[in-house]
């Protein structure tokens, strides 16, 4: 699927091409297009993959856009072998959910709200 991905909301814009990974809690997206919209890093995370190596990235903070709906969110800048993905976190601020049987995203029907009870 392709996403668009700004350093602000007004753009400009850029489209990735991405796999959608529900089991990946972070969206990784290739480090020549983060620096082509201008994103800085902002620090580092690491993070333990298949075979059990650790391995450091940096973050950076960006817009997505996907059916509509713009959201921010942090993404990990991937190295020169790393997939492209989007991860749970940005699928729920996008308030998308994966519909299996259809293979798409489709929005969220409801959102979920914790308010006061009046007593």
């Amino acid at each position: 699927m392709r996403v668009g991905i700004a350093k602000s909301r007004s753009g400009p814009w850029r489209t990735v091409r991405v796999l959608v990974d529900t089991g990946a809690d972070d969206t990784v997206l290739p480090r020549r297009v983060l620096r082509a919209v201008g994103v800085e890093s902002v620090g580092t995370r690491t993070f333990r993959v298949g075979d059990r190596r650790l391995i450091t990235r940096e973050l950076g903070d960006v817009f997505v856009r996907y059916d509509g709906e713009v959201a921010p969110t942090t993404v990990v800048f991937g190295g020169p072998r790393d997939f492209a993905v989007l991860g749970a976190l940005t699928l729920e601020e996008l308030h998308l959910v994966v519909d299996p049987k259809a293979r798409r995203l489709r929005k969220r029907r409801e959102l979920l709200f914790v308010a006061a009870v009046p007593p």
